[in-house]
Parts: C-alpha cells; structure tokens; sequence
C-alpha cells in the first residue's frame, strides 16, 4: 500500500519472529527507510488510511489487529479479532475498518480512532432452504 501524503511504499513482512513489521519504502519503492514493529502480531493484508496517518493490519498469527498512527509513530491499538485475521479494509474517512477473519467466518467492525470492535458479522450462508 503506499501513504497517500508522502507515497512511501508499504509492504507487510508475515513470517517468523524476528519479522513482525512493515517495511517502509522510499517513494518509488527505491531503497528500504524502515521497519515499522507491529508489536506482537503478524501483519498480513494492511490497509492505509486515507490521508496517509494511519495504517491498520490484520495479524494472521495473534488473533489481533493493529492500528498504527504514524503522527506518532507507534501502534495506538491492538485489537483482539476473530480467528486467522488475513485481509482489512478501510472507510474512506478512516472512521471504521474491517477485518476479514478467515477461520471463523466472521468479520469485524473496529472504530479506528478507539480500537473497539463495534460489531462482529457471520460471514457464513444459512444452510436451510
């Protein structure tokens, strides 16, 4: 993904211990700047907010998700989600975002400024016909 107010380049590293980050690009993808620690989760299919100042992650391996507030340059919330988060996606005015749990069949509704899960929906058909 890449920030809107500055077009670096992010991409997630989800993989073992020592890579749980982001690692932002220069613009153009053109040499590493650096890497972002998302704490104890697994990034995996991030989301970028639309002015550039936030970035939310599903962490595969946690059962969390973060959200990472680049004004600060920390993760203002880690979020505990459903099971094996792998995709987000974000409104355009960053006020919520979604998290795609894969395992559970669910996905959930997070306030991006707070970090609460405001609601939780079966992703799963009805089998009756």
């Amino acid at each position: 993904m890449t920030r809107t107010d500055t077009d670096q380049l992010h991409v997630a590293l989800e993989g073992e211990n020592d890579q749980r980050s982001v690692v932002q690009l220069a613009p153009g993808g053109a040499r590493i700047e650096t890497r972002i620690d998302i704490d104890e989760g697994h990034p995996h299919g991030h989301w970028m907010g639309h002015d550039g100042k936030t970035m939310v992650t599903p962490n595969a391996f946690t059962r969390n998700s973060t959200v990472f507030d680049f004004n600060t340059n920390a993760v203002r919330a880690l979020v505990s989600v459903g099971e094996a988060p792998i995709a987000t996606g974000m409104m355009p005015d960053d006020s919520k975002y979604y998290v795609a749990n894969f395992q559970d069949s669910t996905i959930s509704v997070i306030d991006t400024a707070t970090g609460i899960v405001t609601k939780t929906i079966p992703a799963r058909r009805s089998s009756s016909c």
